[in-house]
């Protein structure tokens, strides 16, 4: 057992992982490398997750996206003021390609592969809602939900590389 200094504390490794500090300085896989790549591959799911999100809020709302019998039969009103249609003049979002709907429909798809606690601090998260109303609306710590979100993480990439693979 070897002891290192550390600012925080005094660490004690055994052999084994001070073989696996020695391989990773080699440039060698270790459990060191492996966790950077998990939580690499965490957040970029996490961002798809948020890209998700973002194009989902930007996906055009109105009278002509609903379906056809919760449409109106009366004409729509015609505003001749200018001064009205300045007050009701807003400014549009870019609306999203197909690609990003695409890639949105593939991520929305995953969720449904979560446990529905999982699914929705998952989905809290990628809508950007504090850890803090989190942590109220599923009676859990902010650490326990970290834990939680990245093992959510962690099971969407396993089942992206089963179907991957």
């Amino acid at each position: 057992m070897t002891t290192r200094n550390h600012p925080i504390g005094v660490y004690k490794h055994t052999p084994k992982q001070d073989k696996q500090i020695t391989d990773s300085a080699f440039g060698k896989s270790s459990f060191a490398v492996r966790e950077v790549n998990q939580l690499a591959a965490c957040r970029a799911v996490a961002d798809d997750m948020e890209a998700a999100a973002t194009t989902l809020s930007n996906m055009p709302t109105g009278a002509n996206v609903m379906p056809a019998g919760i449409r109106s039969n009366w004409p729509e009103m015609l505003r001749k003021s200018r001064f009205t249609v300045e007050k009701t003049r807003r400014s549009s979002r870019p609306i999203p390609s197909p690609e990003q709907i695409d890639k949105m429909t593939h991520s929305l798809d995953l969720l449904w592969e979560l446990t529905p606690q999982q699914r929705q601090l998952v989905w809290g998260r990628a809508c950007r809602i504090p850890w803090a109303v989190l942590g109220e609306r599923l009676a859990r710590s902010r650490t326990a939900l970290n834990r939680d979100h990245r093992q959510a993480l962690l099971r969407i990439i396993r089942i992206k590389n089963l179907a991957i693979g």
